[in-house]
Formats: structure tokens, C-alpha cells, sequence
């Protein structure tokens, strides 16, 4: 129960996504559709009229170049802007992720698992173990014969997957299937796709833009490294004062009320489309 408790806290409330990225839903919407119809548009104009290897180059660094233009113009600045005028920090600063954590320190004071700084110092110090035990049992069940699983993390393993490429290759050109211009054509249109792949991957990574699809586990593995931190500065009130502001304190008093408030009206939602369209965009770039 515990456990459950808090991943639907961090869904609801301490993830990037909750704080910051749900309020630029329809960027992101929009900036993945600007990304595909980038992709797509070009394509069959490619594929019918078999064009040279230099012009498919061209396309695929005109994709490239949209992409990476989407997600900066789109998604990463006004995340970014958002952040400084609605909590008054820096995203993905070491002030930000200060924040997070007493937001998660005030939930759990406020639902009674630790008491609130300088009592039952001991008690609460072992309460949080406790968690963070749950949490790791919880994220080691997860991970037992997960799929995949036997590929381990080694990035050797991948070339696996390149082999069958590469010998299709060798023997078009061998067997002159096809002449070597077509073969390197033809590679080249696969090294593109998973370049552009490849750069959309990290663009994702590096913005921190937590889609569940790509980190299952994530919510588990932050909140468990939450938690540890956690312990360390619960009690630490010279540590609270010198980096905490008082505002944002009583911002987050207030978020941890707003949703437990929210919660015993069981989560009413607004119907509006305007109030939709204001919760879940941010146009602002300066």
C-alpha cells in the first residue's frame, strides 16, 4: 500500500512530467507530428524515383536538423521557461532537484509515514529504510525475467542485430544482384534512419522527457534515490535554510494540500476546452 501510495504521488505530482512536461502535452504533440510529416513527406518521392545517394543525404539532414529544431523551439525552451516563472527555478538544476525532494520530504510528513524535522529522528530515519526496501524488492521483481533481459547492457550484443545488414550487403554486390552504387544506396538509406533514430533518442534522453514506454522502471529507480537522499538532509535544518527559500517552501506546502485536497474529491477534472488547452500547452520562448 505504501509503495502504491507514492508511485501514484510521483505520477501525479513529483515526476518531470507532472511538473513541468504535462503542461506542454500539446507542444510535444505537435512537435512529433512536425518530426513525422518531416520523415514522411520526402519518402515516397525518394523511394519511386530511386534518387542519388548525396540528395537522400540531403533529406535525412533536413529531417535531422527539423528535429532537433522541434524539440529545442517546442518542447525544451518553453519546459524551460515554464519552470522559471511557475516555480522561479532553473529546470534541471541542482536547485530543481532540491525542490523535488522536499516536495516529496512535506508528502510524506504530511501523510504521517516520518514526522515532521527534529522529532523521532531515529524512527524516521528507519521508517524511510524501510521504504526504500519495499521500493527495491518491488523494482527487482519487476526485473526478473524481464525480456530482453538476457542481452544484459552490454552494447557488443547490439551488433547482433547489425550482422544480417551487413550480409545482405555483401552478398547483393557479390552475387551483383545489384550494382555497388544501388548496395551503397540502400545502406545508406538504413544508416540515416537509424542515425536520425539515434539523435531523437538522446534529444529525448537529454531533455529528460520520461515517457513510460522508454523507462518502465524509471519512476522506481528515481524515487528509491529520492528517498536515500532523503535520509540525509531530513533533520539538517542548517541544510534546509541555506537552500530552501521560504517561498518556495510554502509553495510546496501548498502543492502536497492542493493535491490531498484534490484527492478526496477524487480527482474532478475541468471540462472546459479552453481551461485543456491553457493546463496543457506553453507557447512563451522568452
Amino acid at each position: 500500500m505504501i509503495e502504491t501510495l507514492l508511485i501514484k504521488f510521483y505520477k501525479q505530482k513529483l515526476s518531470n512530467y507532472a511538473l513541468v512536461y504535462k503542461h506542454v502535452l500539446i507542444n510535444i504533440i505537435i512537435a512529433v507530428i512536425i518530426i513525422f510529416l518531416s520523415v514522411l513527406i520526402p519518402a515516397p518521392y525518394i523511394i519511386h524515383n530511386n534518387q542519388e545517394f548525396l540528395l537522400i543525404s540531403i533529406f535525412f539532414f533536413i529531417s535531422l536538423i527539423v528535429a532537433v529544431m522541434s524539440l529545442s523551439l517546442l518542447i525544451n525552451l518553453p519546459a524551460m521557461n515554464f519552470t522559471r516563472r511557475f516555480y522561479k527555478i532553473k529546470l534541471r538544476s541542482s536547485e530543481w532537484e532540491l525542490f523535488r525532494l522536499y516536495l516529496l520530504k512535506e508528502y510524506l510528513v504530511e501523510t504521517k509515514f516520518i514526522d515532521a524535522e527534529n522529532k523521532n529522528t531515529k524512527e524516521n530515519k528507519e521508517t524511510i529504510e524501510m521504504i526504500i526496501s519495499l521500493f527495491q524488492q518491488k523494482l527487482e521483481n519487476r526485473q526478473k525475467n524481464k525480456p530482453f533481459s538476457i542481452l544484459g547492457s552490454y552494447f557488443n550484443t547490439t551488433i547482433v542485430f547489425l550482422i544480417p545488414i551487413w550480409t545482405a550487403f555483401n552478398n547483393q554486390v557479390y552475387f551483383k544482384e545489384v550494382t555497388l552504387n544501388e548496395a551503397i544506396h540502400n545502406i545508406g538509406t538504413i544508416f540515416w534512419v537509424v542515425l536520425l533514430l539515434f539523435v531523437l533518442f538522446c534529444m529525448i534522453k537529454i531533455y529528460k522527457i520520461q515517457y513510460k514506454f522508454l523507462y518502465p522502471d524509471y519512476k522506481l529507480q528515481e524515487i528509491i534515490y529520492m528517498l536515500s537522499q532523503l535520509q540525509i538532509i531530513h533533520n539538517n535544518d542548517k541544510f534546509s535554510q541555506k537552500h530552501i527559500p521560504q517561498d518556495q517552501k510554502d509553495k510546496i506546502k501548498t502543492m502536497v494540500k492542493d493535491y490531498n485536497y484534490k484527492k478526496t474529491r477524487n480527482n474532478q477534472k475541468e471540462r472546459n476546452t479552453t481551461s485543456f488547452l491553457k493546463r496543457y500547452s506553453y507557447f512563451k520562448w522568452k
